[in-house]
């Protein structure tokens, strides 16, 4: 296992899967909803904001340069977005050795999206 510097703090500790009910600074776990080759995906609630949030926690421990530097540039991409159809970035930082990626949750994931059939009025106001 290689030693890894994120922000300045050594993340040679192999990242853990999060449990439910687990507090990670202000955000309770509520189960996980994905995963994925360098992250795993969590619904969690802001327990400050209270309101659902998605937190994205990469595989540090199994991640090298290039993909931490990936990493870093979709934290630094998505912060300067704004469109409504993006969720915005929460936050982003290093909480009990995890680097937390915290965005809103989504109303449905993509693939509910993709099969949901839409009404005769709106597939006309795509034509």
């Amino acid at each position: 296992m290689k030693p890894h510097v994120l922000h300045g703090k050594n993340t040679a500790v192999p990242t853990q899967p999060l449990k439910a009910r687990q507090v990670l600074g202000k955000y309770r776990i509520r189960r996980r909803i994905g995963a994925g080759a360098f992250a795993t995906v969590y619904e969690a609630y802001d327990t400050i904001e209270g309101i659902p949030i998605a937190l994205k926690v990469p595989n540090l421990d199994q991640l090298d340069k290039e993909s931490l530097n990936a990493i870093h540039r979709e934290v630094r991409l998505t912060a300067r977005l704004e469109h409504e159809n993006i969720l915005p970035l929460r936050n982003a930082m290093m909480i009990d050795g995890h680097f937390v990626i915290a965005t809103p949750l989504g109303e449905q994931t993509l693939t509910d999206r993709l099969h949901y059939r839409l009404g005769p009025k709106t597939a006309l106001s795509y034509a």
